[in-house]
């Protein structure tokens, strides 16, 4: 796995934005992930299996217990439960060495402490599809939550403004990533696509976030890690 760690202080107003805040909800750490199932030759990536996830859902839900039932296409996590659910399904090693230097149930919070010791990728914009993105929770927001991970869908492209860089995801949110996303549209949340905007400086390496690509989305500076699996 490679990955990037950087951390900044909060930068942009410190007031909530309705529908465009993110997870504030807390994660579990008592939730064991399901057994593996067996895969099909196609879910031999990690983006190959989010894109199996979201062609079998029927039903999903933002649920810090994770419930899962691929006969009747339930998928109900949160957001390092698709990912935790997701990586022991393709890469049960990897995963295995994040429980080991984790916990059984690893939180937003245990993917960036993973991941931030790690064999570092410097730019943002060497995302590729697959890739992981985590961020620790910024402190001004004052959420119980540890943070967000998601799976880059496409690598990143230009934002409208300098210093930010778009970038498709997959994940299991409890609200959808602006106007665009379908989440948000069909009033509805868990497993779905989106896209958020990582700020980045001159070196190109991420120092926050945007959780949308809406205009008045409130930008954070925190934690960042980028993973790959190989």
């Amino acid at each position: 796995m490679v990955v990037t760690a950087v951390t900044l202080a909060m930068i942009g107003s410190l007031a909530a934005e309705p529908g465009d805040d993110g997870d504030d909800d807390p994660e579990v750490t008592d939730d064991a992930l399901p057994a593996p199932g067996v895969l099909g030759s196609a879910a031999t990536t990690l983006i190959a299996e989010a894109h199996r996830e979201l062609a079998a859902v029927r039903e999903s839900h933002y649920a810090h217990h994770t419930v899962i039932d691929e006969p009747h296409g339930v998928f109900d996590y949160d957001c390092s439960g698709f990912v935790g659910y997701a990586l022991k399904r393709v890469a049960p090693q990897a995963f295995g060495e994040l429980v080991a230097a984790t916990q059984p149930r690893p939180l937003a919070k245990d993917f960036y402490a993973f991941f931030a010791k790690r064999d570092r990728v410097e730019r943002a914009a060497d995302l590729a599809p697959g890739d992981i993105v985590v961020w620790l929770e910024p402190p001004a927001k004052h959420s119980r939550n540890t943070g967000h991970v998601m799976v880059v869908d496409r690598a990143p492209v230009a934002g409208a403004n300098p210093g930010e860089l778009v970038v498709a995801i997959i994940d299991s949110s409890h609200s959808g990533h602006g106007r665009a996303d379908a989440r948000i549209r069909d009033h509805r949340n868990g497993l779905g696509t989106g896209s958020i905007v990582l700020l980045v400086d001159s070196d190109g390496k991420p120092t926050g976030y945007r959780w949308s690509l809406a205009p008045h989305s409130i930008p954070y500076a925190t934690a960042i890690a980028l993973g790959r699996v190989p």
